[in-house]
């Protein structure tokens, strides 16, 4: 397993956004240091937002207030390039733009006779605020989109008429790579 992390991989990244190839050094060092390999894959985080929203929302009986319902709502999305390059032909051989968005609430009701929050005070000890999608949450989910939008072999799809589609829409791409 190799880990590429910190300003290595950066550098990887953006040399790979902006000359669309590696040079020869990086290349000899990714083919020793992964022998046998053919397609490396390289995904960076280009934004990560994070958000929380409360909502509070009334209830009445009869005309008079009863009870509140809060919700807290936590999300987080992030915008990933990912690039796959083929090391044997020493070129990028396919490139995604994926946003990921991950949500998690948290409802708790509030009566309007509970004067020492009693109810409250129960909500949060058995689930408080919810917790932001971690990082390994986030990349799997990242890591499911990529796979989905990556081509499948034709065994895979099930169907004859669907891997003819499938070859169809690969030829159409590889002719547009190439005339990038």
């Amino acid at each position: 397993l190799l880990v590429v992390s910190g300003e290595k991989l950066i550098a990887y990244s953006q040399m790979l956004r902006e000359e669309k190839v590696f040079d020869d050094g990086v290349l000899a060092e990714l083919s020793e240091r992964l022998p046998g390999v053919r397609y490396i894959m390289f995904s960076l985080i280009e934004s990560d937002e994070q958000d929380r929203q409360s909502e509070t929302r009334p209830e009445y009986e009869d005309g008079k207030l009863e009870e509140e319902y809060h919700t807290e709502t936590v999300s987080r999305t992030v915008a990933v390039h990912t690039t796959i390059y083929d090391l044997n032909e020493h070129k990028i051989a396919w490139e995604a733009n994926t946003r990921s968005r991950l949500s998690r609430s948290h409802t708790y009701e509030e009566h309007v006779d509970d004067s020492i929050g009693e109810q409250l005070l129960g909500s949060i000890m058995l689930g408080g605020s919810p917790a932001m999608p971690s990082d390994s949450e986030m990349v799997k989910d990242v890591h499911e989109m990529i796979s989905e939008k990556l081509p499948k072999p034709c065994a895979q799809t099930g169907s004859l008429i669907e891997c003819g589609e499938v070859k169809k829409k690969l030829r159409r791409e590889w002719k547009e790579a190439r005339l990038r």
